[in-house]
């Protein structure tokens, strides 16, 4: 109590000043959230009956030329190296549910692509914010994939003096995806800052 910046005496302005600076934005998930809090959602087992569905590579490709999309919950340096076009990658191992609440659409139909053994756990995570549309998985996960020798895409990764030193070679322009309390604290000369969250909504 003696050191917690919140309970210094001050006005009742400043309290609201001090807590409410810096704040994020709340994920576009929440409201989505609260609706299904008061009406219901579907149950889980039909969640499961209807995304636990392993696909072939064709069966899985069929559904990408339907418009759905692929989202790959492996680790980050692993989904780097080789993923399905047009892959949304939102790994496990990090902020999940909040990353995948905030960047999907709740109604979009998705398949998945994960590390063996870990569909139902996707599944699961992201029915609890409210996304229930997955319509299987990629059977056998990327292996499958590398397997049929199917195009796949990868992403070069490079240090922070690595990317200054390809920047002064190339033309590229460098996006700072971050969000803006990140940013202010650190930011690479010269780029571009779009958080994450916002990302979507500006393409095209």
């Amino acid at each position: 109590k003696a050191t917690n910046y919140a309970l210094k005496d001050m006005t009742r302005e400043e309290f609201i000043k001090a807590v409410t600076t810096g704040l994020n934005a709340p994920p576009s998930y929440f409201p989505i959230n609260a609706r299904i809090n008061k009406q219901g959602s579907e149950s889980l087992d039909d969640v499961f009956e209807k995304g636990l569905h392993p696909l072939t590579v064709e069966q899985f490709k069929q559904k990408i030329s339907e418009e759905v999309w692929v989202l790959d919950t492996r680790p980050e340096n692993i989904f780097t190296q080789g993923f399905v076009p047009g892959s949304i990658s939102i790994g496990l191992n990090g902020r999940f549910a909040e990353w995948a609440g905030t960047i999907l659409p709740y109604n979009q139909p998705l398949v998945l692509v994960t590390d063996p053994g870990k569909e139902k756990e996707t599944i699961t995570r992201l029915a609890r914010v409210g996304i229930d549309n997955v319509q299987g998985y990629l059977d056998g996960g990327m292996n499958t994939f590398f397997a049929t020798n199917e195009t796949y895409d990868k992403i070069m990764t490079f240090t922070g003096n690595e990317c200054t030193a390809l920047l002064e070679i190339e033309n590229y322009d460098l996006l700072d995806v971050r969000n803006r309390l990140e940013v202010a604290r650190h930011r690479m000369t010269g780029s571009v800052h779009v958080p994450l969250n916002l990302l979507s909504s500006m393409a095209g």
